[in-house]
Formats: C-alpha cells, structure tokens, sequence
C-alpha cells in the first residue's frame, strides 16, 4: 500500500514530466522487486 502523501509526490511528479517534455503520461507502473513485495 503506497502512503497519501507518498502518492502525491508522484502524481505531483508525473505532473511536472508531462509539462516538461509535452507529453501525456497514459498508465505508470512500478515493475521489481520492490512492487512485488520480495
């Protein structure tokens, strides 16, 4: 479970890339270990 203030950082984030390159961001993903809980 990702903590409240956690996923804002990165929806804040994602924000911040989509208007840095002019780009839409569809679908993010995080792939590992870490998503898996191992």
């Amino acid at each position: 479970m990702i903590l409240p203030e956690i996923k804002k950082k990165i929806q804040d984030r994602l924000v911040e890339i989509e208007s840095e390159f002019s780009v839409e961001i569809l679908l993010a993903i995080e792939s590992g270990s870490r998503a898996w809980g191992f």
